[in-house]
């Protein structure tokens, strides 16, 4: 993502008409298995270099960008064991992005989609 970034902040724009790589799975992957402190690392690096591209909508990318990476590394940790491990792991989160996005919210935002899709699913039904 940098440096897509740092196209669309040199040239306004970033055009990808064809494929330029490709992906592929085998024993030395390090996706999903990475530990989420270094999901964090990444994500805190892509806000820092957001914020030396656009100066200007700092305030701005400080409160959507937390919030967006934040809830996406604790739907990371929500695919993972129930253990001690995982509420250290929100916590973990919620400190590394400033506070900017409870994982309480996180929770209780999905609750609240959750029950919104079991009433329409209820009403189809019908």
């Amino acid at each position: 993502l940098v440096p897509t970034f740092k196209l669309l902040a040199t040239h306004n724009r970033s055009d990808v008409k064809d494929v330029k790589a490709s992906f592929r799975r085998h024993s030395g992957n390090m996706g999903s298995s990475r530990p989420i402190k270094d999901w964090v690392a990444d994500g805190l690096c892509v806000l820092e270099t957001l914020y030396e591209l656009f100066p200007n909508d700092k305030a701005l990318l400080e409160d959507k960008g937390c919030r967006y990476i934040s809830k996406n590394m604790y739907q990371r940790v929500l695919r993972g064991p129930k253990t001690l491990k995982r509420y250290l792991d929100y916590w973990m989160i919620y400190k590394s992005f400033g506070f900017c996005y409870s994982p309480l919210e996180f929770f209780y935002a999905g609750q609240l989609s959750n029950r919104v899709m079991s009433k329409i699913k209820r009403t189809l039904k019908m």
